[in-house]
């Protein structure tokens, strides 16, 4: 149902997404909340987000395959209560010129397996949480060509089946890379602290945002 009570909601409706805990369908797709901030495009399956706000449920929760979360203003979204903001049951996409921050964890394959997470062409993704999978470590994320920075008071970046860095280096923590599914640092342990910076690195062969030893062997291995 929008806020305002004014619809109610055919089951057959369902676009399999909902923002702040509203269902969103044909009839609030335009202006999800009724506040000008959130707006869906059934066809490309986008999500816009245009200004900050500040939820009482979590963000986003999905199960669309394909959805693109896009900001082209910089985007504080924020939760008031459960730390949990995202759960992504659907390959999501985020990208835009804007510098969008999210304050609370991002959750991949919550209901599902096997989804991905896409940073692509994104000026700046802030996440105050983490960045996970759902414990199957059969979920991915990619980042490509694009500026990314988790902060949590754990882990970072964890619990995924495999990261891939595509024009995109990591900067912090320093030696940090990726090892079994998460960003770690010099010690081998999860980082609490990751800074992803839009950069090519040819001497990383492997994309796995450190020029080590792997980069050898992943250069042996092409020759033969």
């Amino acid at each position: 149902m929008h806020p305002d009570g004014a619809w109610s909601l055919p089951a057959s409706a369902n676009y399999d997404i909902y923002v702040d805990g509203v269902t969103v369908w044909d009839k609030n797709q335009d202006d999800i909340l009724g506040n000008g901030i959130f707006s869906y495009d059934i066809a490309t399956k986008t999500l816009t987000v245009t200004k900050n706000y500040t939820l009482s449920d979590q963000i986003v929760k999905s199960s669309v395959n394909g959805l693109t979360i896009k900001m082209d203003n910089p985007v504080m979204l924020g939760k008031s209560t459960a730390s949990q903001a995202m759960t992504l049951n659907g390959n999501t996409t985020f990208t835009g010129a804007g510098n969008f921050r999210i304050v609370g964890h991002i959750l991949l394959g919550g209901d599902a397996d096997g989804i991905t997470m896409t940073v692509s062409d994104c000026a700046l993704l802030r996440v105050s949480g983490s960045i996970s999978g759902s414990g199957n470590k059969k979920d991915n994320l990619v980042i490509s060509n694009s500026n990314v920075t988790v902060s949590s008071s754990s882990k970072a970046i964890y619990g995924l089946q495999d990261i891939k860095l595509s024009n995109a280096t990591i900067v912090s923590p320093a030696a940090g890379r990726v090892k079994d599914g998460a960003i770690v640092d010099e010690t081998g342990n999860a980082a609490k602290a990751v800074t992803i910076e839009t950069r090519n690195t040819p001497a990383d062969v492997n994309r796995d945002g450190a020029v080590d030893s792997a980069d050898i062997v992943a250069v042996i291995k092409a020759m033969k």
